[in-house]
């Protein structure tokens, strides 16, 4: 390649570098960026981890940096998810190439930063794994990760004492404001409104999100105290996965809805279980789901028909639907509704939620 083909490539790389950033600070995106080496000599070789690294990675944005690095742009994955991520592509290179990503650096854009500190910081951590000879080395603008990162959240919690507790109710994250009393790495001590104490003592588990902390994390609870509207944590982890990291809240109706399943002349009938604004669980008989594979329909278009109740006033909806899963006697659908009724069920959504803070507060029976 030519010193002028070099310089194209370099410009190229930059600015799509640039684009990535504008485009993730333009729309509020979370936005990992991974750096990496890949140590291997054997031209094919490293042209198959390549390739397998782009494929892994769903197709992200993957640029070349300095010579053999490489950036990785992850749209809507959080910095601890992103981590994982990376432990997991690890550990499939080894078994299938005997080899694996070196010198991995990895961070998340913070609404403070621009184009020059967030590489800076990515390349700081990028020579401080090379230098410590750490597989991964991460972290935030303002936090560090790298040293027992649970240690870390006592630490946020001291400054910065507000906090967002959820629990779950019919599988529907609840949120309460709390309020940070006492912290330390064995336990931590929050005030909540005294009317979320009782939900809070029958959960088995408590997801977290603070401003300062890019990922959810979970603990336990120790203890409750009514009269101080007190609950106490111990056991903080990061989590991957939780029901805060679905994109649509998800509730159980209020009331059975009835539900019909129809394509042509075939139609079945049941219930819708639980709903969002993308997809529903709807229970039927299990000898309508033997008709449905004894007909050949299961990848079929269906038209979905319920009727709700919002402030007193009946609405149908009709919308077309497929079949994403069928789990027992139950179907989880994918929907396709239009402006107007994806604006129904959002307003029959929020409703249902209402009702649920209203559960879990004890104010209805």
């Amino acid at each position: 390649m030519s010193a002028n083909n070099q310089m194209v490539l370099s410009y190229l790389n930059s600015a799509v570098t640039e684009a990535e950033i504008e485009n993730a600070k333009k729309y509020n995106l979370d936005l990992s960026i991974i750096k990496f080496e890949i140590k291997e000599d054997d031209a094919k070789k490293y042209r198959e981890i390549l390739r397998f690294v782009y494929a892994y990675f769903d197709y992200a944005t993957v640029v070349s940096d300095t010579y053999n690095s490489y950036l990785v742009f992850i749209r809507n994955v959080r910095l601890h998810a992103a981590v994982l991520m990376v432990k997991n592509l690890n550990l499939a290179l080894k078994l299938n190439y005997t080899s694996a990503l070196s010198s991995v650096s990895i961070t998340n854009l913070d609404i403070e930063d621009d184009l020059s500190s967030v590489m800076e910081r990515l390349n700081k951590f990028f020579m401080k794994s090379k230098v410590m000879k750490k597989d991964i080395y991460y972290g935030t603008r303002n936090l560090d990760f790298n040293d027992k990162s649970t240690k870390i959240i006592s630490g946020v919690l001291s400054n910065n004492k507000a906090i967002n507790i959820y629990g779950l109710f019919q599988e529907a994250p609840i949120k309460i404001i709390g309020d940070t009393v006492e912290t330390n790495d064995s336990h931590t001590v929050f005030q909540v409104p005294k009317s979320f104490i009782s939900f809070l003592q029958k959960q088995p588990i408590l997801y977290f999100e603070h401003n300062d902390i890019p990922d959810v994390f979970s603990a336990t609870i120790l203890n409750t105290n009514f009269e101080k509207n007190f609950v106490e944590v111990g056991e903080f982890k990061f989590v991957d996965h939780s029901p805060l990291h679905r994109k649509n809240l998800r509730v159980t109706p209020v009331a059975p809805l009835k539900a019909t399943l129809g394509y042509e002349d075939f139609i079945i009938s049941g219930f819708i279980s639980d709903i969002s604004v993308t997809s529903i669980l709807m229970t039927t008989e299990l000898n309508n789901i033997d008709k449905l594979h004894q007909e050949g329909l299961t990848d079929k278009t269906f038209k979905l028909m319920f009727e709700v109740e919002l402030f007193g006033n009946n609405f149908s909806i009709g919308m077309k639907t497929n079949i994403f899963r069928i789990n027992g006697n139950q179907l989880v659908l994918n929907i396709f509704p239009d402006s107007d009724t994806q604006k129904v069920i959002n307003e029959y959504i929020n409703m249902c939620y209402q009702q649920l803070l209203l559960q879990v507060q004890g104010k209805v029976v």
